[in-house]
C-alpha cells in the first residue's frame, strides 16, 4: 500500500524529534568521533642524555638541592644507602664513569647500568661500582627514579701490596693480591730522557690508584723519590688468583708525586695530575698501552710558573677531556681570560673554553 505524502512528514518529524532527546542533537550523529589525544612518550635517547648529565653532577660534586632534582624521593632514598658514592667529596672523589648496559622498559621506564669509578686520595684506594638505575619519563620530564648497587670492585693497599677485591650485591667476596712495591722496577729513565739516564723509582709506597672501568686493569702511582706512574692490566676480570697480569712502567715524575688519577671510558687513556719538583701542579696525559705521554700543549698554554691545571673530567666518548685552570698563588702577570674550564680534544689538542 502507497503511504501519503502526509505519512512521510510525520515519519521523518518523529525521528528528528528522537534524534534530539537526551541533549543529543542530529549534529552529534553526523559529526565525525574526535581524534583520542595519544599522550607523549619518553625517549631512551632522552633518558641516556639526563643520565651522563646526572653522572657529571656526581664528578662535579654538585649541591644536595641541585642532585634531588634529578631524583624522585625513592631514588634519593636508595642514593642514601652505604654501598653508594653519591658524589664527589673532599677525600672521595668521582672521577669517572661508563655506560655498559641500556634497555627500554615498560611504562615509559628505561634502564641504565652504569660502573662509576671513585678514588680516594687519603687511603691511595679507588672503587668501581656497578650500578642499576631506572629513569621513568612522567609529566613531561625524565628522573632517576630507583637505583641499586650490582657489585663493587676496590683496589686496595695492605701492607706493600695493592689487593684487588670483589664485592657482590649477595655479601660474597673474592680477593686477589695484583702488584707488590717489590715487582715494581727499581730505576726508570722519564719519558723525554735517554735511556741511561735512569733514576731510582719511589717505593715508599702507593700515592693514588684508579681501577679501568672494565675492571681489567688499574693505574698506580708511588711516593718517596721519584714517583712512578704505571698501569697493570690482566686479561680476565676477576684478575688470575695468582694476580698475573702485564706489568707497564709508564713515566717517572723526577722529585714529584703523581696525584689523582683518572681512566678514560674507553680504557685508553690516563689523565694523572702530579705535584712537580717546583711545586707546579701540572696534569700529564698517556696512553694506558705504553709510554706514550701526549703532546697536548698544556704546559705551553698554561704555563705551570702561574697557573694549576686540574682533572675535571673525561667526555663519555674518551674523545675530550674536561680540565680547570687556576691561579697559582700570588703569581704575577696573569691572564684572566686564562682561567676557568677548558675542553681539550684528545686526538689533536684543540682547546676550547666553555665556563669562564
Amino acid at each position: 500500500m502507497i503511504k501519503s505524502k502526509g505519512n512521510w512528514l510525520a515519519i521523518l518529524y518523529w525521528c528528528l524529534l528522537l534524534l534530539t532527546l537526551s541533549g543529543c542533537t542530529l549534529w552529534d550523529y553526523l559529526k565525525p568521533p574526535q581524534r583520542e589525544v595519544t599522550p607523549a612518550r619518553g625517549s631512551i635517547e632522552e633518558a641516556r642524555e639526563l643520565t651522563h648529565s646526572f653522572m657529571q653532577a656526581r664528578i662535579a660534586g654538585e649541591s644536595e638541592d641541585y642532585m634531588r632534582a634529578y631524583l624522585t624521593e625513592e631514588a634519593w632514598r636508595d642514593y642514601q644507602g652505604k654501598d653508594f658514592i653519591f658524589k664527589s667529596t673532599n677525600s672521595q672523589e668521582v672521577v669517572g664513569y661508563r655506560i655498559t648496559d641500556e634497555s627500554e622498559l615498560a611504562e615509559d621506564r628505561f634502564g641504565f647500568t652504569i660502573v662509576v669509578q671513585e678514588v680516594d686520595l687519603e687511603t691511595a684506594g679507588a672503587r668501581n661500582i656497578l650500578e642499576d638505575i631506572i629513569v621513568r619519563y612522567d609529566n613531561d620530564e625524565y628522573r632517576v627514579s630507583s637505583a641499586r648497587v650490582v657489585e663493587t670492585n676496590l683496589a686496595e693497599v695492605k701492607e706493600d701490596a695493592l689487593v684487588w677485591r670483589r664485592v657482590a650485591a649477595d655479601g660474597q667476596e673474592a680477593e686477589v693480591p695484583v702488584v707488590r712495591l717489590t715487582e715494581l722496577p727499581a730505576e726508570l729513565a722519564p719519558i723525554g730522557g735517554t735511556p741511561d739516564q735512569k733514576f731510582g723509582v719511589g717505593r715508599g709506597g702507593f700515592s693514588s690508584v684508579v681501577l679501568f672501568p672494565d675492571n681489567k686493569g688499574l693505574a698506580l702511582g708511588t711516593s718517596g723519590g721519584h714517583s712512578l706512574i704505571a698501569v697493570y692490566k690482566w686479561n680476565t676480570a676477576p684478575p688470575g688468583k695468582q694476580g698475573k697480569g702485564e706489568l707497564i712502567p709508564v713515566d717517572l715524575v723526577f722529585n714529584g708525586v703523581a696525584g689523582l688519577m683518572a681512566v678514560s671510558p674507553d680504557a685508553q687513556y690516563l689523565a694523572v695530575e702530579t705535584v712537580e719538583a717546583s711545586e707546579s701542579s701540572i696534569l700529564r696525559v698517556y696512553r694506558t698501552d705504553g709510554r706514550n705521554r701526549l703532546n697536548l700543549g698544556l704546559d705551553e698554554a698554561f704555563p705551570p710558573d702561574k697557573y694549576e691545571v686540574k682533572f675535571n673530567r673525561w667526555e663519555p666518548d674518551s674523545g675530550g677531556l674536561i680540565i680547570r685552570v687556576n691561579a697559582r698563588p700570588e703569581a704575577p702577570d696573569l691572564n684572566q681570560n686564562t682561567l676557568g674550564t677548558w675542553e681539550i680534544n684528545i686526538k689533536t689538542g684543540e682547546r676550547e673554553k666553555i665556563v669562564g
